[in-house]
């Protein structure tokens, strides 16, 4: 019996709601931010969806963000995502904004640390 062809995993089309993104791309907003095209260089996990541009990714997220943190209003402060999409809607360098907070997260102390060694 021959065997199926593998065909490449397909792009996920952009959502329109936040009942599209999975947990596991909320996560990473909260941690590192969006997953952008310039971000990728080969296939990635299909739970995430990759942005064209941070225009695209702050328009669907400052039309959801309501909904994101409606009942954790506390986690907005601390996500990544936020600080992007508040320095993206003040005009600022959203990727130099990107790369200065995951300089300072990887910077700071962590406990876990002690575990990897």
């Amino acid at each position: 019996m021959p065997r199926k062809r593998r065909q490449p995993k397909q792009q996920l089309p952009l959502p329109r709601g936040l009942a599209q993104i999975s947990l596991t791309e909320r996560a990473r907003w909260t941690c590192a931010g969006p997953l952008l095209a310039d971000d990728v260089d080969g296939p990635i996990d299909p739970c995430y969806h990759v942005w064209p541009d941070w225009d695209t990714w702050a328009e669907f997220y400052g039309a959801v963000r309501a909904e994101l943190y409606g009942a954790w209003p506390h986690r907005r402060e601390r996500s990544v995502a936020e600080q992007l999409y508040l320095a993206w809607s003040n005009g600022g360098d959203v990727d130099r904004t990107r790369k200065a907070i995951l300089a300072t997260r990887a910077a700071a102390e962590d406990p876990r640390r002690i575990f990897a060694r």
